[in-house]
């Protein structure tokens, strides 16, 4: 296992990844559940506009 920043991943396979966490896995909460394609990459670009932390 390899951990890669956000910032430098293929976004599909990230989020692939986020999409293969439940809503709520044992208190993790995935904010992106549920979310098309689309509406993650406009998540994500929030996020790296702001500065926030992707979780």
């Amino acid at each position: 296992m390899e951990l890669v920043r956000v910032q430098d991943s293929d976004y599909r396979k990230t989020y692939e990844l986020y999409m293969s966490f439940p809503e709520n896995d044992n208190g993790y909460m995935n904010n992106v559940y549920g979310y098309n394609y689309e509406q993650f990459l406009e998540w994500i670009e929030k996020k790296l506009v702001s500065g926030e932390r992707l979780t």
